[in-house]
């Protein structure tokens, strides 16, 4: 199933559930990442896009509701742009800004793009529940 931006019912979009979409975006204003080809999809007209391989920055957030969830995730990766990681440096708000909802599980994975001049040796976190990861080239469904 896939969850709508800010939702924590799953879309009713069925040509998003044929696609097996299992990550919602959260759009805010920054520096959008480059993605590569798109499509629109469904009667909502939702867009496919696809992402390169890159490294984010992520937290993940136990038991809560997903805009719950998102509130936490954001201000945990929020301090880590603002200078809370091992270089002490601000780094610029990037978008997008993605939550992963797992099928069946409680936890949601915030995450923030690491911005093209830290992509190779991104500020370590210093906030234990903060870490860096590499996502291989994804598919994203955008509303």
């Amino acid at each position: 199933t896939a969850l709508s931006p800010g939702s924590t019912k799953p879309t009713a979009d069925p040509a998003l559930r044929r696609h097996g979409a299992m990550e919602a975006l959260e759009v805010m204003q920054g520096c959008e990442i480059a993605y590569g080809a798109r499509s629109h999809i469904g009667p909502n007209d939702s867009e496919l896009r696809q992402y390169e391989t890159a490294k984010w920055v992520s937290t993940v957030i136990k038991g809560e509701t997903q805009k719950e969830a998102m509130r936490q995730g954001f201000w945990k990766l929020f301090h880590y742009i603002q200078g809370k990681n091992e270089k002490e440096i601000k780094i610029d708000m990037t978008v997008p800004v993605t939550c992963l909802v797992k099928s069946g599980c409680a936890d949601y994975k915030i995450s923030f793009f690491v911005p093209f001049e830290h992509q190779d040796s991104p500020p370590q976190p210093t906030d234990s529940d903060v870490f860096i990861e590499e996502r291989k080239a994804v598919a994203i469904f955008v509303r």
